[in-house]
């Protein structure tokens, strides 16, 4: 069971992904990288900087991997799986907005945790990794996020 989170420039349009990271549930291996804004990428929310991932545009330039370096990452360790989201709608946007923009197919897909998770805890989810209280960054959600799935599903 592998989980993904993405954190974006915003909520716009014209927004997209500077961050995402996947964890394996159960072993803990996990990635988690900064995304270097594509030229064409030039939205760029303070309010959501500020307010939700504190990452600055300057980090991402100075730290942050090209775009096809991303869409490769994540393909290599993907590829052929699904890993689930808590907000698919969003985190696929902004999965797809990297792919395409690097000019690479997509090799895994993304699913819908609340769907997946449906027959164990029907609407909590969000209530329950709110309640965690983890900064919102792409790994400390995703970790926030296998603490509920571990608990209500123990490794067999």
């Amino acid at each position: 069971m592998i989980v993904i989170d993405c954190e974006s420039s915003g909520l716009h349009p014209e927004s997209y992904p500077i961050e995402i990271a996947w964890l394996d549930v159960y072993t803990g291996e996990h990635d988690s990288f900064l995304i270097q804004p594509a030229p064409t990428w030039t939205y760029w929310d303070l309010d959501a900087e500020r307010r939700v991932h504190k990452i600055s545009r300057e980090l991402l330039t100075s730290s942050g991997v090209p775009v096809q370096t991303a869409a490769l990452r994540l393909n290599e360790r993907l590829m052929g799986l699904t890993v689930y989201s808590d907000a698919v709608d969003r985190d696929r946007q902004w999965v797809s907005k990297l792919f395409i923009e690097a000019g690479v197919e997509q090799r895994f897909t993304l699913g819908d945790l609340h769907a997946w998770l449906s027959d164990h805890l029907p609407d909590d989810l969000d209530n329950l990794i709110c309640d965690q209280e983890a900064p919102h960054r792409a790994l400390a959600d995703c970790i926030a996020i296998a603490d509920i799935i571990k608990q209500i599903i123990p490794r067999s």
